[in-house]
């Protein structure tokens, strides 16, 4: 209890999402766990919102939770200011439940699902107080347990690691986390893993004495396909590591932010550049020396990686590959890199010509924002720029062709001008549009091989003739990745046709073999269960409904799996991956759900009809309304909760109480519910107001509804049925009163009333638009002080409101106090009139 309340004074107050430590709130049903001091803690390499999309993550909370002796509790990465606020008071990273460190537990099992969260693993590590390094932890460490998917190549993570789990089988988990619970030392038992002592579907992969362990999962009753599986090569064998070696993405915010600590802003991208150093620096220190390095195009992202560059770059004759988008580069070491690596081809793009094909490639390119954006590389050194222009998009005409090849023919001129002795090159990209999955042409019929030839003939020439250096993409590569990526039939014709290559010219499938010959996106020479294209999974079976899916997520949640799927999760239509990979490798395309009409008739008639859903028939009479009004209370953790979870806890509330709530119309109906003003997030309330509507047909007892389904901290006080429509809560509540206990904080009325007697007390907002200077002074109504509590009353002057954070902050610095470290209450909302005040309540 001491620790929580530490939590709420020192910690949650300060951070911008408290309600991600706060427990059970993730899973729509909490999980119990039991207060053991011998917990594990089950820590998601990756943000918060990461982990709510990962359903294996679930999958092991909830099922080790099921196991007798065995307590989980959940762990994440924290965002940037969570971590800065963890080191300013010397917290280490502790576990969501119990609030208790992670490292008095005895084990953190590190779940990592994709490359892009390796580098996390030592972010946790380090803010649990532990070393990051294995060799460096002691007796009394907790086991350090990273589990990874089959596909994946873990060898980087094994100097961090105590112990190195490949495989996302549950049973055999289960095994690995009784022996945790059960082992007096559990480092001890890690290092003695011994493949004599294994059960049946684990196996011991490498067992280096100066490395972890490697346990590879597989189902007791059906061994992992080796889909995507790629085998541990050796620690040493650093050239056959390097295209397994270290992955470090900063694309998108989701793995900038979970792998290295980041987000897309650049304010938080020298903080990025600091978390991959470190990083380096303790692999180079385990032995490592070849790295890859994923970087974004982005220029902001680009600048900074040359700064860190300039800093620590390499010998000359270093091995070093650069493709545009990543570069992998050897050793650690002090050199000259930086100008070789300018000498590489920066690309931008993908560009078009129409503006539906700049809409659909989801970016718009003005000509001038270009020509910048060239200009700003070649200023900066860049010798080869590259642009990918997309043609045969929709919407093309000969007038938009011919308006961007006398722009691309500008450009040259403009980088001569820029620099006459040594201009930047530039060189045009031509790739072939196609409708792919998941875009809004998904559904369009694939073009024909002729026609894009004869397209990509056409700006062939223009470019020519206008003296633009160009290259081509192999167009029938790309038609065939367009098969795979819209899947159903197509997709398994087309993987039985690449698995009879065997890196033989004399074959039947031509097209197979040039796309395969082209150095595209799949191996040759491998089986076609070798593919390294990722397959999706969900997206090949576009004949099943949505709501399918979701109601197989839904059973992944609660672990409740239908027979016929065994000891697996089903896919899509109670498909297991197993048996998708046996129907490709044996042939069966037949067995397969059939999806819409692709070209050639590869397939039957579709089983799904898409469009718009038909109108009910018959007269349905409109239930009869009531508004009621609602106050709640928020108190205890429930005062860190966003004014959007509350909203979503009292919708969940709704339903399992059964409440004849009246929904919204629409396509994405919603309840009828309209909040009072926001409370700031870590201000408790006794008078929070919420108006709804019901069937008044229906009985309604508010209180004993809500309350039972409601999380810990909200609390129904008392209702009321509202007779006349009058002005929403928002708009008819303009006072305030606030509480403030100060707990002996020396604050005295002299200082009050100097702040109070001020003419003008300026405060700067800064808002998306900028700074916006505001006058306090009008908005506070009245302040009072009583010993150690202050009661504060703020009024809204026409359609202006002045937040009762701000007026705090104003107050109390100028007495050199933060007011966060107090417990502040809202304890009425007024609606003030000519004629006094009333409570939102006794408003009929």
């Amino acid at each position: 209890m001491k620790a929580r309340a530490a939590l709420e004074k020192t910690f949650f107050p300060y951070i911008a999402s408290p309600s991600r430590f706060l427990g059970n709130e993730v899973f729509k049903e909490p999980i119990s766990v039991e207060d053991s001091d011998d917990f594990v803690t089950l820590c998601f390499a990756g943000s918060y919102e990461e982990s709510l999309n990962q359903p294996f993550y679930e999958l092991i909370y909830r099922f080790g939770n099921r196991i007798p002796g065995v307590v989980l509790e959940r762990a994440f990465l924290p965002s940037m200011d969570a971590r800065e606020r963890l080191q300013k008071i010397g917290l280490p990273l502790f576990a969501v439940e119990s609030r208790r460190p992670v490292a008095e537990g005895k084990a953190i099992v590190l779940y990592a699902p994709e490359y892009h969260h390796f580098p996390a693993v030592a972010e946790v590590l380090r803010l649990s107080g532990l070393p990051s390094l294995r060799a460096e932890r002691e007796e009394g460490h907790p086991l350090a347990v990273a589990v990874i998917a089959n596909r994946m190549n873990g060898q980087v993570l094994r100097p961090l690691v105590d112990l190195l789990v490949c495989g996302e089988s549950p049973e055999a988990l289960r095994w690995v986390l009784e022996n945790i619970t059960a082992a007096a030392s559990p480092r001890v038992w890690a290092s003695r893993c011994q493949q004599a002592g294994l059960p049946e579907g684990i196996t011991l992969v490498d067992a280096q004495p100066q490395l972890a362990p490697v346990l590879r999962l597989q189902s007791a009753a059906k061994t992992t396909s080796p889909m995507h599986f790629k085998p541990l090569v050796p620690f040493h064998d650093v050239r056959a590591a390097l295209a397994e070696g270290l992955h470090v993405s900063t694309l998108g915010k989701v793995c900038s932010d979970c792998a290295l600590g980041s987000n897309s802003r650049p304010s938080s991208l020298p903080g990025l550049v600091q978390l991959t150093e470190t990083l380096l620096k303790q692999l180079v220190q385990a032995g490592y020396e070849e790295f890859r390095l994923y970087c974004s195009g982005q220029v902001q992202i680009a600048q900074l990686w040359w700064q860190y560059l300039k800093e620590r770059v390499l010998e000359e004759g270093n091995s070093v590959v650069w493709d545009g988008r990543s570069f992998s580069f050897s050793g650690y070491l002090p050199g000259h890199f930086v100008s070789w690596l300018k000498q590489q081809p920066f690309v931008l793009g993908p560009l078009a010509a129409s503006s539906k094909g700049r809409i659909y490639l989801n970016r718009f390119y003005r000509n001038e924002d270009l020509e910048q954006a060239l200009l700003w590389l070649a200023r900066r050194g860049w010798k080869q720029l590259r642009l990918v222009v997309v043609f045969g998009v929709p919407g093309d005409d000969a007038a938009a062709v011919e308006q961007m090849v006398d722009f691309l023919a500008s450009l040259p001129t403009k980088l001569l001008q820029l620099d006459p002795e040594s201009p930047a090159r530039l060189s045009v990209q031509l790739e072939p549009w196609l409708p792919y999955a998941f875009t809004p042409y998904q559904w369009e019929a694939l073009p024909s091989l002729p026609g894009l030839e004869a397209v990509q003939q056409s700006w062939a020439e223009r470019l020519t003739a206008r003296g633009v250096p160009f290259r081509t993409a192999p167009v029938l590569r790309r038609l065939i990745a367009a098969w795979l990526s819209r899947a159903a039939a197509d997709q398994v014709e087309a993987l039985k046709t690449l698995g009879t290559l065997d890196g033989q010219t004399g074959t039947e499938a031509a097209e197979s073999l040039a796309a395969t010959s082209a150095g595209a996106f799949l191996t040759t020479g491998l089986p076609a269960l070798s593919v390294t294209m990722d397959l999706p999974w969900q997206r090949w079976m576009e004949s099943s409904e949505l709501s399918q899916l979701f109601r197989e997520k839904r059973r992944l949640g609660s672990f409740t799996v239908e027979p016929d799927c065994g000891h697996r999760v089903c896919l899509a239509d109670g498909m297991e991956r197993e048996a998708f990979q046996s129907l490709v490798k044996g042939g069966k395309a037949s067995a397969l759900p059939t999806g819409r009409q692709m070209p050639g008739g590869a397939t039957g008639s579709p089983v799904t009809v898409y469009g718009r859903r038909g109108r009910r028939r018959g007269p349905s009479a409109p239930p009869v309304r009531q508004r009621l009004r609602v106050r709640y209370a928020r108190q205890g953790k429930a005062r860190f909760f966003s004014q959007g979870e509350v909203a979503r806890a009292f919708e969940i509330a709704a339903k399992l109480g059964r409440i004849a709530l009246i929904y919204s119309q629409g396509k994405m109906p919603r309840p009828r519910f309209s909040f009072g003003p926001p409370l700031p997030v870590g201000l408790a309330s006794v008078a929070e107001y919420l108006d709804l509507e019901v069937e008044l047909a229906r009985p309604t007892h508010i209180e004993q509804q809500l309350n039972p389904h409601l999380p810990e901290g909200l609390q129904v006080v008392q209702y009321k049925p509202l007779l006349s429509k009058g002005p929403s809560l928002a708009a008819s509540i303009n006072l305030w009163e606030y509480e403030i206990y100060l707990e002996s904080q020396n604050f005295s009325k002299s200082q009050l009333q100097g702040w109070l007697n001020q003419a003008e007390i300026p405060y700067i907002r800064h808002t998306a638009e900028g700074p916006v200077q505001l006058d306090l002074r009008p908005f506070v109504a009245k302040v009072e002080l009583e010993q150690d509590k202050m009661i504060l009353w703020i009024r809204r002057i026409s359609d202006r409101v002045a937040r009762v954070t701000e007026v705090l902050e104003s107050l109390f610095g100028a007495a050199n106090l933060d007011y966060r470290q107090f417990f502040i209450q809202r304890t009425e909302q007024w609606i003030e009139g000519p004629d006094g005040r009333i409570s939102p309540l006794e408003l009929s």
